[in-house]
């Protein structure tokens, strides 16, 4: 990340001063631990890979296919993949492995005979971690947007009628399978889903019936307890053909997008939605590394009370994807104002910050004695 200075007024230049002090204790701090902040989603870089023996051949399948995985999940497609220069790489994915360790461990036997259904074997097991920034310039030469860390949750309702005319939720009790591939896609993604509890408090608010209504307000207003930061409601109906039609209202940024399914496949059927979702999701949230669009604005945070804050703040910035530099511009107590450098426009910034929790937003803020006229984004520090 690179800093750009701006001019601070002269009465802001002692306390300006004190704050940069603290800026340089904390980077040598940094350096000497070399700790970073957790991610949101943990294992962007890794991937494990069941192999049938310890040969070179089979090494060398496990890397180009867990290279394929992390790719994936990092810029949430299956599409990037097919790019000429990342089959290129998949072909000498090797060269992008960091470490390897090998464990066996128990699994279900794939390839028996029903009597035998349900015996265990013993598999080998690689577990591939790849080198981060060989990755990312890999994925920056190629011109292809990538996730950051930090993704957008999705919750999601579902409700099921089945061809006798009897409608259920989907919940891991009634329909394992359906969650079973839910969770499948979440980690192929990278995107982490959000079940309702339906608790009493649930049913109240969007139970069977309602939910098979899709009505965006009664679905709004049952999702606000969960705080999602977007909102995949959908209702299945099996025909007495076998054949699956559905209909499905994905809520996200103050907008409602309303589409419908059609398939024989359960599996299909549920990756057709999905898949409309993720990319949604992608197009606003990943970061492009050939855009052009800069946008500068003051970024002013309040509730920095002391030297462990002010550096968790600053280890943030650091890791805030869509940030191409930022410097302290000014000081008052617990506030504190930046200049920020982003890439995009200043509601991908806002989008991709509310995914932390770590900054709670200050509406209608009135600009203070030390910023311009730069747009104002104001933010309470709530770690």
């Amino acid at each position: 990340m690179h800093f750009f200075i701006y001019k601070s007024p002269v009465k802001d230049l002692l306390s300006l001063q004190l704050a940069m002090w603290y800026f340089l204790l904390f980077c040598g701090l940094l350096v000497l631990s070399g700790q970073s902040l957790s991610l949101q989603v943990r294992g962007l870089y890794s991937e494990t890979v069941i192999i049938q023996d310890d040969g070179n051949s089979e090494r060398l399948r496990a890397y180009s296919e867990a290279l394929g995985a992390v790719l994936i999940k990092l810029t949430g497609s299956e599409d990037a993949i097919r790019d000429p220069m990342l089959m290129r790489a998949l072909e000498s994915a090797g060269e992008y492995v960091e470490a390897v360790s090998y464990r066996t461990e128990s699994g279900m036997l794939s390839n028996t005979s029903s009597a035998e259904l349900g015996s265990q074997s013993n598999q080998r097991v690689l577990e591939i971690n790849f080198s981060r920034s060989l990755v990312d310039t890999l994925l920056l030469n190629a011109g292809i947007p990538a996730f950051d860390s930090n993704r957008p949750s999705v919750l999601l309702w579902m409700v099921i009628q089945e061809s006798n005319g009897e409608r259920n939720l989907i919940t891991p009790e009634r329909h394992p399978s359906i969650i079973s591939h839910f969770e499948s896609f979440s980690k192929k993604r990278g995107i982490p889903f959000i079940y309702p509890l339906y608790d009493f408090e649930d049913q109240k608010a969007l139970n069977e019936d309602k939910l098979w209504e899709l009505d965006p307000v009664t679905i709004e207003e049952a999702s606000q307890r969960y705080g999602p930061d977007s909102v995949l409601a959908g209702r299945l109906q099996i025909t007495p053909s076998a054949d699956l039609v559905g209909l499905w209202r994905f809520f996200f940024q103050d907008s409602v997008q309303l589409f419908d399914g059609l398939d024989i496949g359960i599996e299909s059927y549920l990756n057709a939605a999905l898949n409309k979702v993720t990319t949604k999701l992608v197009n606003y949230f990943a970061i492009n590394p050939f855009s052009h669009d800069i946008v500068l604005a003051t970024l002013r945070v309040d509730g920095i009370s002391d030297l462990e804050e002010y550096s968790s703040l600053l280890d943030y910035l650091n890791n805030l994807g869509l940030l191409d530099g930022f410097v302290l511009s000014g000081m008052d107590g617990e506030r504190l104002e930046f200049r920020v450098k982003a890439r995009g426009d200043l509601k991908q910034l806002e989008g991709l910050i509310a995914l932390d929790r770590d900054l709670k937003v200050i509406k209608g803020s009135e600009r203070g004695g030390f910023d311009d006229d730069l747009p104002l984004l104001h933010y309470r520090w709530t770690r």
